[in-house]
């Protein structure tokens, strides 16, 4: 199998620096894994509380339309993606708050299946 693991850096309009890692589980999807924001854009501390979620979006490289997976407890910092065709994907994450407010989403990363 080959695989391309990368570590997102995602900057957030709402969140500062946080990191995601991608690795296989099984044959047919990859989990996805992230440490949650600790602090807001301007530096202001964001406490645990105030984490309303994450949106987790996927696509397969070449396809315009991204799928989305919206997870509303901020306590989850994994999720088992569900790939059924091979190919090159790539996945991006983002934050947001308990007011909705959003973080931009982190840069692409990408895995490929057989």
């Amino acid at each position: 199998m080959n695989l391309f693991v990368k570590t997102l850096i995602f900057t957030a309009m709402v969140t500062l620096i946080s990191s995601c890692e991608i690795s296989p589980f099984g044959s047919s999807s990859f989990g996805i894994t992230w440490t949650p924001p600790v602090e807001r854009e301007n530096g202001d501390k964001l406490l645990a509380y105030e984490i309303g979620g994450y949106e987790i979006s996927y696509r397969k490289i070449g396809s315009t339309d991204y799928k989305s997976i919206t997870i509303e407890d901020p306590s989850i910092t994994e999720y088992f993606l569900p790939i059924q065709a091979p190919g090159e994907y790539e996945v991006r994450i983002a934050a947001f708050d308990t007011n909705g407010l959003y973080s931009r989403f982190s840069d692409p990363a990408t895995f490929s299946t057989p």
